[in-house]
């Protein structure tokens, strides 16, 4: 007789559930080693990159620091405030 709820297929055997949890194992392993990999080389490119940008930007920081000691060394001296200048025509006697 014919059950027409089943599919006709038979139920996996031991020997094909064996080899799909090891497909599947092998599988998953790979997965994680490959997304190490993929972390290693972004990992390994920001920090050539951040390197790259210490490195070329070295002198403007030198600068900037120059520039900040020179300005502590004048602090005192300064005085800070706004002036308001109107022109206004000569006046003739």
């Amino acid at each position: 007789m014919h059950d027409p709820g089943r599919t006709g297929s038979h139920p996996p055997s031991l020997l094909a559930k064996i080899f799909t949890i090891i497909t599947t194992t092998v599988l998953l392993a790979c997965a994680v080693a490959m997304s190490i990999v993929v972390f290693a080389v972004a990992l390994t490119g920001v920090a050539v990159f951040g390197a790259y940008l210490w490195w070329k930007t070295r002198h403007l920081r030198n600068q900037l620091h120059a520039q900040m000691r020179a300005a502590e060394r004048y602090d005192s001296d300064v005085i800070e405030g706004e002036v308001i200048r109107r022109d206004e025509p000569p006046r003739l006697p």
